[in-house]
């Protein structure tokens, strides 16, 4: 039934239901355990650097191992050899990026080092920035939120995965970006994010039609993308959207072109329509469970802000990350060579019991620690991690204040999967 999925919802003619794309992403990354935290655990005390890649073992799409299998590959468990490889870009370089997703979206900044790194995130950096958001908040995020609820608030249930929390990070970006209003043109870029997160396949039979279709994705989207740059350029660049923020930007001299904006809004997309959906679900899926601890956090909302973080680290939406040794070096007493290539596990350095008292426990009063590593950690910390914040903050709230008897709606949503982790359904009701 995996296998089955993937074509059939990479429709790249008409791009269809964004419900069935995102479905294709889970399936792709679901790999051979449903939850390998076990795993995990073991690893961190028998083997916390380990020679192969755990992303290959257990089924997955990798972004360290090459294709013909000729690079040497470790896989990284422990929460301190983890941010170690993170806080040192010049011995660890995130190249490999270029490979996986760069294929299809091109020189994308997680996959930048050094100077090139430093000038793209130094232009993008001012359309991030708190006071930009604080206007985006009221002005875009609430509205956005709010008229997707009111859809859905008289019906009485509803899969918030499917009828809320797949939709509102991509509206909202397609607004902070600064794109006219379009329905349609939401649900397509939905799919063409969607459609380029499944380009990289482990299955052979499989690999050349999804290659094709997140090709055809990324072009797609680059060829709506860059006409609406262009002509607000041409237009005069005006407002705070991020479309008009990057056009305006220089940093050192340097500005964006009309073709780095719309690579860059190329690139935001799949984040936007993955991370954000998958996280807040992860968060939703873990409150529910234990409605106690949602009443909590209905009767004080000053608990949302540490939910979030701790839902970060306890369910992150995002496994793994790699890095390649640009020098030999030594990681827990074990020799990496030169271009040998590093499998970070994020999920399993989140549950380090050396570093996170009671790791297993979702604490959203969790004391202060380590900052986890579901945004990544150092230079290439996510540029988008306050913009996502604020998303799941914001709804989060909205959600409580329209249905103060939010329940489930059958039996408690399982997170599963290896990379891309989530529950499949959020179903739920409230009183009307």
């Amino acid at each position: 039934m995996q296998q089955d999925s993937v074509p059939s919802s990479l429709n790249t003619d008409g791009y269809g239901d964004p419900r069935r794309s995102f479905q294709s992403v889970g399936d792709t990354f679901s790999g051979s355990l449903s939850n390998p935290s076990e795993l995990y655990a073991s690893h961190r005390i028998n083997s916390p650097v380990s020679t192969g890649d755990i992303a290959i073992t257990l089924g997955i799409p990798s972004r360290a191992s090459a294709k013909d299998g000729s690079r040497t590959v470790f896989s990284l468990f422990g929460y301190r050899d983890i941010q170690k490889v993170l806080r040192d870009a010049d011995t660890f370089a995130s190249g490999l990026l270029l490979e996986g997703l760069g294929e299809f979206l091109g020189r994308i900044i997680t996959g930048l080092d050094g100077d090139e790194h430093k000038r793209v995130r130094g232009l993008l950096q001012p359309a991030f920035m708190p006071a930009v958001l604080e206007g985006w908040k009221t002005r875009i995020i609430r509205p956005v939120i709010d008229e997707m609820l009111d859809q859905i608030e008289p019906r009485g249930r509803a899969d918030l995965l499917q009828d809320f929390n797949l939709h509102f990070p991509v509206r909202i970006i397609y607004a902070i970006m600064g794109f006219p209003s379009d329905p349609e043109a939401m649900d397509r870029f939905s799919s063409w994010a969607l459609a380029i997160l499944a380009g990289p396949q482990i299955d052979p039979a499989k690999a050349a039609e999804s290659r094709r279709a997140a090709f055809q994705a990324a072009g797609d989207l680059y060829d709506h993308v860059l006409p609406i740059v262009t002509a607000r350029r041409a237009e005069g660049i005006t407002g705070d959207d991020m479309m008009a923020t990057l056009l305006r930007a220089e940093h050192e001299g340097q500005s964006l072109s009309d073709a780095e904006v719309a690579s860059f809004v190329r690139m935001l997309l799949p984040a936007a329509a993955e991370t954000t959906t998958r996280s807040f679900s992860n968060l939703l899926a873990l409150l529910l469970q234990r409605p106690a601890l949602l009443a909590e956090v209905r009767a004080d909302r000053t608990l949302i802000p540490g939910a979030i973080n701790e839902v970060m680290r306890y369910e992150p939406p995002v496994g793994f990350l790699a890095r390649q040794a640009t020098r030999d070096v030594e990681i827990g007493g074990v020799a990496i060579p030169a271009g040998a290539a590093l499998t970070l596990v994020v999920s399993s350095g989140n549950r380090d019991e050396t570093v996170f008292e009671d790791a297993e426990v979702f604490d959203i009063r969790r004391k202060p620690a380590p900052p986890a590593l579901g945004f990544g950690f150092g230079v290439h910390m996510c540029i988008g991690m306050l913009v996502a914040k604020a998303q799941m903050e914001i709804a989060l709230n909205a959600l409580l204040d329209r249905f103060p008897t939010l329940e489930l709606d059958g039996p408690p949503p399982e997170i599963v999967g290896v990379h891309f982790r989530s529950p499949a359904a959020l179903p739920v009701r409230w009183s009307v």
